[in-house]
């Protein structure tokens, strides 16, 4: 994952104010909280398997980083998806950077076998 960490923070320039991680796994829940600043804030919309724990510094918790949990999204579309689009339109968020593939919709399998295989 530290190579996946190097990329993003090249992209990025910085770590972030806030992360908000999907993809249900552990693995992926520590990095989003890697890539957060001392006072940020990680958000996981996701659920890995039954029994898995996350691993983070306590210290890091205790210096101002914060994680929470989402349980079926807990979004306020109205507010929410206005706010995100905002915030893109300003160039904040360089989803651009992020897109390393696109693929037409009769490839769809093709994605979700390229995704599942990172």
């Amino acid at each position: 994952m530290q190579n996946t960490k190097d990329k993003i923070l090249n992209i990025l320039g910085d770590y972030c104010d806030g992360c908000i991680e999907s993809g249900g796994k552990t693995e992926t829940i520590e990095l989003g909280f890697s890539l957060i600043k001392k006072t940020g804030k990680l958000i996981f919309a996701s659920h890995p398997p039954e029994g898995e724990c996350i691993h983070i510094a306590p210290h890091e918790l205790i210096a101002g980083k914060q994680i929470f949990g989402s349980w079926g999204g807990g979004c306020k579309p109205d507010i929410d998806i206005p706010k995100l689009a905002e915030i893109y339109l300003k160039g904040k968020v360089p989803l651009e950077k992020l897109i390393s593939r696109r693929y037409a919709l009769e490839n769809i399998n093709e994605a979700l076998l390229d995704l599942e295989n990172g």
